[in-house]
């Protein structure tokens, strides 16, 4: 707030001046936006970890990107592409599965939770997290997120290559890769 009061400010023959009395802000009004969603799983018995890049409108805080963190409460949640009643969920509060740094915010679902063979889509409410100037984000609905809420999520480890024998004919930098030995197989 910015205050002026009557009488401090004068004309050129002595009129004192009313007073004035205004707010201003400064910062941005604008969130960042989901640029990218991407996925990892390992194994089964392990966490889905899914990671969100999110991004600050394009020229916007060139020199010192805005930084995320946690808003109102709501809930992350996988929901599966063909049974919609299908879903895993994690809270936004919930600190051991939610972890929010810069522009990154890591969600670590319980992959026991997940179908196998399903895909599965990242959806969350508006205001679940909030930007340095206080300003929320949109949820997954917002046309600025579409990319990162129709991103196809896989919930299958992925599998380790199978280590060459001794006689499987592979390519001289994946055996180099395996240390195999890629020796005559009695062909």
């Amino acid at each position: 707030d910015v205050v002026i009061p009557a009488g401090s400010v004068e004309d050129w023959s002595g009129n004192p001046a009313h007073g004035f009395n205004f707010t201003f802000t400064t910062g941005d009004s604008t969130a960042p936006h989901c640029l990218s969603v991407h996925s990892s799983l390992v194994s089964i018995a392990s966490n889905f970890v899914v990671t969100m890049l999110w991004a600050d409108t394009w020229g916007q805080h060139a020199d010192d990107p805005s930084k995320l963190a946690p808003g109102m409460s709501g809930t992350y949640y996988l929901r599966n592409k063909d049974d919609i009643l299908d879903t895993v969920s994690v809270p936004a509060n919930d600190k051991s599965r939610v972890f929010v740094a810069g522009l990154n915010v890591t969600i670590k679902f319980p992959a026991q939770d997940l179908r196998k063979d399903a895909t599965y889509e990242l959806r969350w409410p508006d205001a679940i997290l909030k930007d340095d100037y206080n300003n929320p984000v949109f949820g997954w609905k917002h046309p600025d997120n579409t990319h990162c809420a129709t991103t196809n999520l896989n919930a299958m480890p992925q599998p380790s290559p199978p280590k060459p024998s001794r006689c499987t004919k592979i390519p001289r930098h994946v055996a180099a890769k395996y240390k195999a030995i890629s020796g005559n197989c009695g062909a």
